[in-house]
């Protein structure tokens, strides 16, 4: 028996059937057609682009739409530039912000210009009248009589004490020894022996002082100063020429003293021969 291949159906006819390829699963002329499944072929040639098809319909047409630039602000330097659309959406407003650039360093000093030119001197004008002397103003109103003092305190001075050196060399700094009493109000003033004088009332007292004498040893100056519980007194030193046989000092100063204050008069200036005195006059009670 003759089998035929025929790529048209899953099938095999014999060789009575000359046109298997109009049968359909063995109905026809074939009746002794077998049926058997061959392996499938390979997948044919891509067929060639069809023709381009009708262009389609417009679209509808669009709405229409316009921009424009709104604000330009300048922002901090370091912030971010930014776009804002401030418009709608068919009229678009664009709104920036732009940051300002930080500041540059400063630039070169630039060279110096040339000095310009002098300028002409004025003119001097004549000096103006002097304008007359204003008239004097009123006298102000007197013021008010100020207030009533305090009575002041009445006191009758007191001579304390009037005494005087023998005429005697000192060295400088030794105390003058004033042995020679003139006047003592009993136990008021004491002086030992090493010229202290030793105050026994509190109250302001008239001091005075004076010396006269020559000085061999040292250019003729002389000198005297009040001290007070050994120290000197502000404007109480005196100084004289000693080689002038009439020459002679004389100091007198206003103190006040507390009781058990020391005085002494201590000579200034060494090899001086002098006679001084002291006189202390007790005119008011201390405060």
């Amino acid at each position: 028996m003759n089998f035929n291949f025929y790529p048209n159906g899953n099938h095999i006819c014999n060789a009575c059937c000359g046109n298997c390829r109009n049968l359909v699963y063995g109905a026809g002329c074939c009746p002794k057609t077998v049926y058997v499944s061959g392996p499938r072929g390979a997948t044919g040639a891509t067929g060639a682009t069809g023709a381009t098809g009708p262009a389609g319909a417009g679209g509808a047409t669009g709405a229409s739409v316009t921009l424009s630039i709104g604000t330009t602000t300048t922002s901090q330097p370091g912030s971010f530039a930014t776009v804002t659309d401030s418009g709608t959406p068919t009229a678009h407003v664009f709104d920036f912000v732009i940051p300002r650039g930080f500041d540059g360093e400063d630039g070169l000093d630039g060279a110096t210009g040339a000095t310009g030119a002098t300028g002409a001197t004025g003119v001097t004008e004549a000096t103006g009248v002097t304008g007359a002397t204003g008239c004097t103003g009123a006298t102000g109103c007197t013021g008010p009589t100020g207030c009533k003092g305090e009575d002041g305190k009445s006191i009758d001075s007191e001579l304390f004490a009037v005494r005087s050196s023998q005429p005697k060399s000192y060295d400088e700094g030794e105390s003058v020894l004033l042995d020679n009493t003139v006047f003592d109000k009993g136990e008021c003033v004491k002086q030992d022996k090493e010229g202290n004088i030793s105050v026994a009332k509190s109250g302001l007292y008239q001091l005075a002082f004076n010396a006269s004498g020559n000085n061999l040893c040292s250019g003729g100056k002389s000198g005297l100063g009040l001290y007070v519980n050994g120290k000197c007194v502000n404007g109480a030193r005196a100084f004289f020429d000693g080689t002038d046989e009439d020459a002679g000092l004389a100091h007198t100063l206003i103190l006040e003293l507390k009781e058990n204050d020391v005085l002494k008069l201590v000579n200034l200036i060494k090899g001086t021969t002098a006679q001084a005195a002291l006189t202390m006059l007790r005119i008011a009670d201390s405060e």
